[in-house]
């Protein structure tokens, strides 16, 4: 078992990664935004809990979105500490670059299927 933070301003897309985490036997945590993530991250490390093993993380989302929300992250965590796999609909080569340059380990497009998130948690966690 695993501890995963999930990371999309989409509710039904939360829902779908919920599901596949949950019947996998992982605990989570659902972030709206990348506020909501990094402040997640911070109030997990504070409180001394188990720390989180993976983060599926939304590349367009508000506040700010996954790849200023990777930035950050990655000033306090490296990729072995923390991996960050982006999420998006969209795969042109220069957003990836973006998410790459940022600090994400790896991308999978949406829609995705769930032994194809189940392959990359067996990956990097």
């Amino acid at each position: 078992m695993i501890r995963v933070l999930l990371v999309d301003d989409n509710d039904f897309n939360l829902f779908i990664l919920e599901q596949i985490i949950t019947d996998a036997g992982h605990e989570y945590c659902l972030c709206l935004n990348g506020q909501e993530a990094i402040d997640e991250v911070k109030r997990a490390q504070e409180a001394k809990e188990m720390p989180y093993n993976l983060v599926f993380m939304d590349i367009h989302m508000p506040e700010p979105d996954g790849i200023k929300t990777t930035a950050l992250l990655r000033k306090q965590f490296t990729h072995q500490q923390l991996p960050i796999i982006g999420l998006s609909g969209e795969s042109n080569k220069s957003i990836l670059k973006e998410a790459s340059d940022a600090g994400m380990n790896d991308f999978l497009p949406k829609p995705f299927k769930a032994n194809t998130l189940l392959a990359m948690i067996d990956k990097y966690a």
